[in-house]
C-alpha cells in the first residue's frame, strides 16, 4: 500500500511517525542508526524533515518490518541501492526514484530558510550593536557626571577637613589657656593651703600661750589674795 507524503517542504517528527505509523522514538532510533536520514534542525532544536528523509525512513521500515531485515542487513542493502547496485530489488528502491530533483528543491528551500534566518540575525546584530553604542554613550555620560560629582565631593571634603583643622587648633589654644589657668589656680589653692596651716599654728601657739598667761595671772591673783590681809569693815 502506497503511503501518500503532504505536499510541502519540511515535517515536524510528529507529522513524520503519523505519515509512517511508527512512534517518534522509532525514528530517532532509526536516525541514530541509518547516517542516510539526516533532518535539519531549527534553532530551537526540531527536527525539519524532507520528503526525502520520510521516503528513506519508508524504506528502513518495509526492511525492517516487513522484510524483516536485521539493522547491518538493512544498512547494506540501503547501501547497495543508493550505490546503483543491479543486483537491488527493484520494487525496493522505487521509494527513491525522483529523489534528485526532490532534494534539489529541498535544498533551494533550506538555502532560502538560512539566507532568511541570516538576514534577520544581521537585522538582530545591527540593532544590538545600535544598543550597545547607546548603552556605552549612557555609560559614558554616567561616568563623567560620576567623576564630576565625585570631584565636587573631594573639594568639600578639603574644606570641611581645612574648618576642622582651624577649629581643632582653636580648641587646643582653649585647652592650653585653661591648662596654665587650672595650673596657677592650683599653685594659688597650695600657697593658700600654706598659709593656713601656717596661720593655724600660729594661732594654736597664741591660744597657747595666753592660757599659760592666763594662768599664770590666775596663779598670781591667788597668791595675792592668799597673802593680803582682809580689811576691816567699816
Amino acid at each position: 500500500m502506497a503511503v501518500e507524503i503532504p505536499d510541502k517542504s519540511y515535517f515536524k517528527i510528529g507529522e513524520v511517525g503519523r505519515i509512517i505509523g511508527v512512534e517518534a522514538y522509532n525514528i530517532r532510533y532509526w536516525e541514530s542508526q541509518f547516517r542516510v536520514v539526516r533532518p535539519s534542525k531549527t534553532r530551537s532544536g526540531q527536527r525539519l524533515y524532507r520528503r526525502r528523509d520520510i521516503e528513506l525512513l519508508l524504506e528502513i521500515k518495509h526492511l525492517l518490518h516487513d522484510k524483516g531485515f536485521t539493522i547491518a542487513g538493512a544498512k547494506k542493502h540501503l547501501a547497495n541501492m543508493m550505490n546503483g547496485d543491479q543486483g537491488a530489488d527493484q520494487n525496493d528502491a522505487a521509494p527513491l526514484s525522483g529523489l534528485a530533483a526532490e532534494e534539489r528543491r529541498a535544498y533551494e528551500d533550506l538555502l532560502s530558510t538560512a539566507c532568511a534566518e541570516r538576514d534577520d540575525l544581521a537585522n538582530q546584530v545591527a540593532n544590538l550593536k545600535q544598543e550597545l553604542a547607546e548603552l556605552r554613550r549612557q555609560h559614558a555620560r554616567q561616568v563623567n557626571d560620576l567623576d564630576t560629582r565625585i570631584s565636587d565631593l573631594t573639594d568639600q571634603l578639603a574644606q570641611v577637613r581645612i574648618s576642622q583643622n582651624s577649629r581643632i587648633q582653636v580648641l587646643q589654644r582653649e585647652r592650653e589657656a585653661a591648662d596654665h589657668k587650672a595650673a596657677a589656680l592650683q599653685q594659688e589653692l597650695v600657697r593658700v593651703k600654706d598659709q593656713a596651716e601656717v596661720a593655724t599654728v600660729h594661732h594654736r601657739q597664741q591660744e597657747s600661750r595666753t592660757r599659760l598667761l592666763f594662768e599664770a595671772l590666775r596663779q598670781e591673783l591667788a597668791e595675792i589674795a592668799r597673802v593680803t590681809p582682809p580689811q576691816a569693815k567699816r
